[in-house]
């Protein structure tokens, strides 16, 4: 496992707590470290076990990713991987996988293009159905209102642009888990 230090070390300071050099971690002294050394937690304790694992806080929502395009599948999985509150389940290219994706494993979170072969309307509708409480994320870059209105009336929940920055996706993924 790969640890991000600077964020182990505003971790740590945050409960009071310090790593040397080698990650081995110290809290400040107190009456019951005494017997350990002054302020060690122990060489045995392992500091990227000091990391809060999100899942065992019940914080992270599934994602499904549906788009024709491979390159923004692998883009999308990528930069939601540096996300810990979002865990990609899975990839569909078209609109048939994506329904048996939802079916086989269903997602917190459903991020759908509208122009993938099989997509749009049938789809979302087709989702909404099969798991009412489901998410969807659709994620286009058609601007036509009366595409975004037919997906929404198709039972979507929110009408994203692709605009090229990760910002406007994060943010609408924040809203579809309430945060």
């Amino acid at each position: 496992m790969e640890v991000d230090h600077g964020r182990l070390r505003v971790l740590l300071h945050r409960f009071g707590w310090a790593a040397d050099r080698t990650g081995r971690v110290m809290t400040p002294p107190d009456d019951d470290a005494h017997d350990a050394g002054p302020g060690w937690v122990g060489p045995a304790f392992d500091a990227a076990a000091a990391l809060p694992r999100q899942p065992s806080y019940g914080h992270t929502s599934t994602v499904l990713v549906c788009d024709d395009r491979p390159e923004l599948r692998e883009a999308i999985s990528s930069a939601l991987a540096g996300f810990p509150r979002f865990t990609v389940i899975g990839e569909a290219s078209d609109g048939a996988s994506c329904l048996r994706s939802v079916q086989d494993n269903p997602p917190d979170i459903l991020i759908l293009d509208v122009s993938m072969p099989g997509g749009g309307p049938p789809v979302a509708r087709a989702v909404r159905s099969l798991h009412p409480t489901m998410h969807i994320l659709v994620y286009s870059g058609r601007s036509d209102t009366r595409v975004q209105q037919d997906m929404l009336d198709a039972g979507a929940d929110q009408y994203l642009l692709k605009t090229g920055r990760l910002g406007p996706l994060i943010h609408a993924l924040d809203r579809a888990t309430g945060r």
